[in-house]
């Protein structure tokens, strides 16, 4: 699943659910050939996306135990070493991205049920929330080509919400938001 080019196209990064736990694999779209990227029998990798540097790899990992939260972690696909980026406990991470320039990853956070979008400076390791999700979801997070903004989802799983689904741009520098499409659940629409 959620399957992720490398930056010259040459190679599918992805994570498959068989067998369980989930584990990274990256195949060669010429040749067909697979490579295991890991095989960690008591943790999930899952939601991997490469940098535009085509060597480090963002992803979401999980220990293998009940009532485990995810955190972001960091990838070298050339030595394999790998390192918590967020390290957080009792919060829970996902849908991480990677900036174009490569120095920060953007992800949701989620904490008592609250969810937010969040980056994070890969050298200086500072975390900044740069978006709330009102009371409702926020989802799949990713930076405009000039990593001066951030779009991403914001819905209500309830499907009650007043112009939800909505795609949301935030400004890094102000934190200004933007509506850039407003939705109408089906069960809004009238008949």
């Amino acid at each position: 699943g959620d399957p992720d080019y490398s930056p010259d196209g040459r190679r599918l990064l992805y994570f498959t659910d068989e067998p369980l736990p989930r584990d990274l694999f990256i195949r060669d779209v010429e040749t067909g050939n697979v490579i295991a990227l890991t095989n960690t029998p008591n943790f999930e990798e899952v939601s991997p996306r490469w940098a535009t540097d085509g060597r480090r790899i963002v992803f979401v990992g999980t220990e293998s135990t009940e009532g485990a939260e995810g955190d972001i972690w960091i990838l070298d696909s050339a030595t394999g070493k790998r390192h918590n980026l967020t390290s957080t406990q009792d919060v829970g991470e996902f849908h991480p991205d990677w900036s174009h320039d490569g120095s920060r990853v953007v992800y949701i956070r989620v904490t008592d049920g609250r969810f937010a979008v969040a980056t994070r400076d890969i050298k200086t390791g500072v975390e900044k929330i740069v978006a709330d999700g009102n009371g409702f979801a926020v989802l799949a997070p990713h930076f405009s080509l000039d990593d001066r903004y951030v779009t991403f989802t914001r819905t209500d799983f309830a499907e009650n919400g007043q112009d939800m689904p909505a795609i949301v741009r935030v400004s890094l520098e102000n934190g200004q938001e933007t509506s850039i499409v407003k939705g109408l659940y089906l069960s809004q629409i009238p008949e």
